[in-house]
C-alpha cells in the first residue's frame, strides 16, 4: 500500500541509514504523500522497526503496513539489503510525521561508555 511512497524516498534513506552510522539521523517527511493512500485519512501514522542482520526484529504485533512496506523496500533494494545485512538499525515514524534512523550497535557502546564513565575505581 505504502511501496509506492517509500520508494520514493529510498535515495535519501539511503544516505540517512549510512549517515546513521556515526550519528542519530532525523527526517521529516511529506504527510500528504502517504495520507492519500491510506484506509483513513485520520490514521495514525506511528511505528518503530528494527532491521538486523538483514531481517525484521520487531515485535510482530507493533508492526504496521506502512512499516512492513519500508522494511520491504529497504530490503529490496541490493546496495541497503547488504548495509543492513551488517548492521541494526532502528527506524521510527513519529505522530508529526518524523522519521528518525539509529544506528543500534552505536546506542549500545555509548551507553556502555556512559556506564563505564560512572563506575566508581574500587
Amino acid at each position: 500500500m505504502y511501496t509506492n511512497a517509500w520508494n520514493k524516498y529510498l535515495p535519501v534513506l539511503k544516505i540517512l541509514v549510512k549517515r546513521a552510522l556515526q550519528t542519530e539521523q532525523k527526517f521529516q517527511l511529506n504527510l500528504t504523500d502517504f495520507e492519500k493512500l491510506g484506509p483513513n485519512r485520520k490514521a495514525a501514522f506511528k511505528f518503530s522497526l528494527r532491521l538486523k542482520n538483514g531481517k525484521i526484529i520487531t515485535i510482530p504485533s507493533a508492526q504496521t503496513v506502512m512499516s512492513k512496506d519500508l522494511a520491504t523496500v529497504l530490503l529490496s533494494d541490493p546496495v541497503m539489503h547488504e548495509w543492513l545485512k551488517q548492521n541494526e538499525i532502528e527506524i521510527s515514524l513519529n505522530s508529526k510525521f518524523i522519521l528518525t534512523i539509529t544506528n543500534m550497535q552505536q546506542k549500545e557502546s555509548e551507553k556502555d561508555a556512559v556506564l563505564n564513565d560512572h563506575t566508581p575505581n574500587l
